[in-house]
Order: structure tokens, then sequence, then C-alpha cells
């Protein structure tokens, strides 16, 4: 059945155009992975400590996405070293894995005890806690909770 003035075609086509927005719309991109995999101890002063984290982010999707910025918290051995962001965006291919420095910075005071456990040498107990914005295909603004708590080897200041 025809409608009347719609030639069929033009509104086949009105109807295919239709679903491939609708099912853009359903198709929501998942959340990258956000992943510590590395905490240097760039510089230890009298007033305070710096690091320099290293975030491994895995993109699940089919499609490229640009990791526009990371807000996160960064917990070392049950105390809170940090709070800030990343400073440049990263793009990560379909089913690809990037990452990303983060520089860290931390009062002596809120280190006590963190420092104390460095000396020990070993592993310390991190908890990394943020957001990640990203954008992709038809998507510009997507933002995705994270938090991810382990382990990780110390490295000891370089001369």
């Amino acid at each position: 059945m025809a409608l009347k003035g719609l030639p069929i075609p033009v509104f086949t086509i009105f109807f295919i155009i239709l679903a491939i927005v609708a099912s853009c719309a359903v198709i929501k991109p998942s959340a990258p992975e956000v992943n510590l995999v590395g905490l240097k101890i760039v510089d230890i002063t009298l007033t305070n400590a710096e690091f320099l984290a290293r975030l491994k982010i895995y993109n699940p999707n089919n499609v490229a996405v640009t990791i526009k910025e990371v807000d996160y918290e960064l917990m070392v051995g049950g105390v809170k070293v940090s709070k800030g962001r990343s400073l440049e965006p990263v793009r990560i291919g379909a089913f690809q894995t990037g990452e990303m420095d983060v520089r860290l910075s931390s009062s002596y005071w809120e280190m006590a005890k963190v420092l104390s456990d460095i000396g020990k040498g070993g592993a310390i107990n991190f908890m990394l806690d943020g957001d990640v914005k990203f954008g992709t295909l038809g998507f510009s603004d997507l933002s995705y909770r994270f938090k991810k708590e382990g382990s990780l080897p110390l490295s000891q200041p370089g001369p």
C-alpha cells in the first residue's frame, strides 16, 4: 500500500534512515577500562613527594575513541596521595590499549606513612578512583566512573 503523494522508494529510504538513527541512539559505546600499571617516585623534597603514575587504558569498542581527560583520586597505602586530572588527550584504536602518564604531587605530611612503606621496599597497595571522559563516532561527551584497587612494586628515585 502506497501513501498518497509519496513514492514508495522515498518512504522506504525514510524508514531506513530512521532505523539507522534509532540504532545509533541505542548502541552506546562501552566504558574504557582504566588500570594503574606503574607508580614511580620522581622527586622527594622536605615538603612534598612527586610521582609519575602510568595508566593503561583499554578500548573495548569496535571504533576508535579519544580519551579527553581522566579525573582521578589516588590513594597509596591507605593515604590520599593526589587528586587531579590528566593534561593531554589520547586516541586509542578499536580493541587497542593506550597509555597515559599522570603527574602526582603530595605534601610530606600526607605522605609520612607512604614514605615509611617505600623505605621497606616491596609492593604498596593503591586505589584509583575517578572518571574517564571520552568521545567516539557520534558521541562527543561521554563519562564513565571507574575504581581500581591493587598492588604495585615500588621503584626508588634515580640519581
